[in-house]
Formats: C-alpha cells, sequence, structure tokens
C-alpha cells in the first residue's frame, strides 16, 4: 500500500490556524527541548523509561494511546506497555502482527503516519479500525543492534486534520532510536551479569571437583614416597595417582575450553570426514555408560555422507550432547542418532526417552561441570550454528544443522 507522506513543517504550521505562528514556534522549540531531556536522562531500569517516553509522547504528538511493543518471529505482537484511558489493553497482552497497523511498519521498517484511517482504503475494514475505531496512527521502528525489536507507536480515535509533519516524524524517531540504544545497553549489561555469574559458578565447580582428586595425588603421593612400602604397592599407587590426574586433567581442559571460546578467539579447522566413523568414535567412549543403562543406540545416517567441519570441535558438541542423552534416557530405552543431508544443510539430531537419573550415576566419571552445553553452544555458534530443542513428557531431541561445503 501506498503510506501518507509526512507534511513540510512550513505547510503544516500554515494549514494550522489553531495557533499563531510565534506559539507554534515555542511549541515546537519545548517539543524539542522535552525529547532531548528524556534522551539524556538515566534510567535506572526499563519499565521507567518506557512510561516516560509513553507519557511525554501522548501530550507532544495529542494523541490518546502510546504503546512499547515488541515483535517476535514476525507474528506476534507483544505489548511491553502502555499508557491509555482504553482499559482493552494491558500490558503483557499478545496479538498477531497481522492484525496490528505496526504490520505495516514492520514490512517497511519505516516511521509511518496515518492521520485519518478511515481514508485509507487499505486499512478501513482493518479489524483494529472495525473494533476500536483508532483514526489516528503514528509509530516508529525500534532497532537493536540492527534488527527491528518492536515499534513506538501512538493512537487515537480522533483523526489528525492537517496530518503528520516532518517534525513529528523527527521526534518519534530520535525517541525510539533512544529506546533502542537502552535496550541493547539494558542486553549488554544482562549479558555481563550472566557471565560474572558463570564465573562464580565455575570457580564454585572448580575448588569443589578438583579438591578431591588432588587431595587424593597428595595423599598416595605421600604414601609412596614411604620407604615401609613394597614396589608392588607403589605400582599401585601411581596408577591410582594417574587416574586421578587424568580427571583432574578432563576437568581443567574442559574449564580452559570454556573460557577460550567465550573469547570467539579460537579459529576453526574444517576438513572432510566420514560421517559414520566419526559417530562410532564418538559413542566408544561411552560404551560403559550405554551397557550400565542397558540402551539400544540406532545411528541413521545417509549412504556416505561427508562432513565438512571442526572435527575435534565437533566431537566436543557430540560428547557433550550424547553423555546427556545416556544419563538421561529411561533405562532399556532406544537413543537416537541421526545424520541426513538436503540440497543446504546436513541435519544432526540425538534423541532420547526420558527416564530418572540413578543417582550411582550423578557420582560417576560422567559427571558434567555443568558447562558442557555452553560449550555446545559456543562451538556450533562458530560453525554457523545453533542448538534446537525439541521435547514432550517422554521424549527429549536435541538438533542442529551444519552447512554443506563441496570437496575440491
Amino acid at each position: 500500500m501506498k503510506y501518507p507522506d509526512f507534511i513540510n513543517n512550513s505547510t503544516f504550521y500554515h494549514l494550522d490556524k489553531s495557533q499563531e505562528p510565534l506559539m507554534q514556534t515555542l511549541a515546537l522549540a519545548e517539543n524539542i527541548k522535552r525529547v532531548h531531556l528524556l534522551t539524556a536522562k538515566h534510567y535506572d531500569n526499563f519499565e521507567t523509561l518506557i512510561t516516560d517516553y509513553l507519557r511525554s509522547g501522548i501530550e507532544i504528538f495529542q494523541m490518546q494511546t502510546g504503546i512499547v511493543s515488541h515483535i517476535t518471529d514476525g507474528q506476534k505482537y507483544i505489548v511491553k506497555d502502555v499508557v491509555t484511558d482504553l482499559e482493552v489493553i494491558q500490558p503483557g497482552d499478545e496479538y498477531e502482527l497481522e492484525g496490528t497497523y505496526c504490520r505495516e511498519v514492520y514490512l517497511s521498517q519505516k516511521t509511518l503516519g496515518f492521520p485519518c484511517v478511515s481514508n485509507i482504503k487499505e486499512l478501513k475494514d482493518h479489524p483494529v479500525y472495525v473494533n476500536l475505531k483508532l483514526e489516528a496512527y503514528l509509530s516508529a521502528p525500534i532497532f537493536v543492534n540492527d534488527e527491528l525489536y518492536g515499534t513506538l507507536n501512538f493512537t487515537s480515535v480522533t483523526p489528525r486534520e492537517y496530518g503528520f509533519s516532518e517534525h513529528e516524524h523527527d521526534l518519534i524517531s530520535m525517541m525510539a532510536s533512544s529506546i533502542g540504544n537502552f535496550i541493547l545497553l539494558q542486553e549488554k549489561e544482562e549479558k555481563l551479569k550472566k557471565l560474572n555469574f558463570r564465573m562464580k559458578e565455575l570457580v564454585g565447580h572448580v575448588s569443589h571437583d578438583l579438591r578431591g582428586p588432588i587431595g587424593s595425588i597428595h595423599g598416595l603421593s605421600e604414601i609412596a614416597l614411604s620407604h615401609t612400602i613394597d614396589k608392588e604397592k607403589v605400582q599401585e599407587i601411581f596408577s591410582s595417582i594417574y587416574d586421578e590426574s587424568t580427571k583432574s586433567l578432563e576437568l581443567v581442559n574442559v574449564i580452559l575450553d570454556q573460557a577460550a571460546l567465550g573469547t570467539g578467539k579460537i579459529l576453526l579447522n574444517k576438513t572432510h570426514f566420514e560421517a559414520l566413523p566419526f559417530l562410532q568414535q564418538s559413542l566408544k567412549n561411552f560404551s560403559h555408560l550405554v551397557d550400565e543403562k542397558e540402551l539400544h543406540v540406532q545411528n541413521i545416517v545417509d549412504t556416505d555422507l561427508q562432513l565438512y567441519a571442526d572435527k575435534a570441535r565437533l566431537l566436543q558438541v557430540f560428547s557433550n550432547l550424547l553423555v546427556n542423552a545416556f544419563k538421561y534416557a529411561k533405562k532399556g530405552s532406544e537413543v537416537e542418532l541421526k545424520l541426513t543431508k538436503d540440497e543446504e544443510h546436513i541435519h544432526c539430531s540425538i534423541s532420547n526417552f526420558k527416564g530418572d537419573v540413578q543417582p550411582e550415576l550423578k557420582k560417576s566419571v560422567y559427571k558434567s561441570v555443568g558447562y558442557g552445553l555452553d560449550i555446545v553452544a559456543d562451538v556450533l555458534k562458530l560453525h554457523g550454528s545453533k542448538m534446537k530443542v525439541d521435547e514432550d513428557e517422554t521424549r527429549y531431541c536435541v538438533s542442529f544443522d551444519l552447512g554443506l561445503q563441496q570437496k575440491g
């Protein structure tokens, strides 16, 4: 559809005879000052910022309702906050984007103004107009990291006789840009909080999980240094020391891997390799756990399937996903590994039937330090992929896609 144009400022103020030119100029200066103060003010939380912007916008644009929305997947329209005298709209309400005026902002990615919806052929039968008779609509897209987050929009049942001015276009665009910047800063702050929490959690895991094996190594070493034990006993002690140090090294490697992946500085060494032998190698490490739970592992792999990835990193992905699938699978049930190819991707999935985790397994060598899925997410991100989870009451499935690259 063709959207109404914003009116040139000088033309707009000439059309509006309700105020003298001097008063219009003063009102313009006051509006600019008000928006500047909003954008310069420090806010501790998103809710207070939204409320201030909506109340100010209602007064500046002389509208009835102000909304900040969040649009998800190009389908859902979520009301983050609203200032209105209409009782039918509440924060948290969800609508189909298709049934809102903001669908046009989403499609155009532009600031739009509809002075009189009943005069727009494509919108006069719109459900919002039919149900609420909202005539005037002014909205700007909110971008976060160059992606459309949602909209800042104002509506009224009273039409705008002279349309919307370019000045109003610029003001609402500035306000939406400021909200987007605040959301971005808030997301970065939240990310830092999560990283800080993970660091504290990591320290807790390290102190707990390394204390045991290191203490054992220290105690066994003292015994080995004693002159009162025979050579056979010393050999046995060194064997135990080797086992404990292997566990410690495995833990340290997991921690270092996670730290390195988190910095984004790891470069992938991608090669072509056969899928089936690779899966067999991945499974071999967990044969004890498979036998212990009497699991049936089914490999569904396309014939002669070739993978193109960093083999060592992808082994980390499958190892972490397999150990979770085996640990949480119902005893005696089936675990399915499936790798299939289409024209663009290789689809990988691991699924299992849920069961109760046996207490003894929680104390076994397969116990995770809590960072396995973080490593999976980071490695897949480096490969341009993302982990997906589908589950119901009985079945759990993790899947991801890998890109194709032909040999030569």
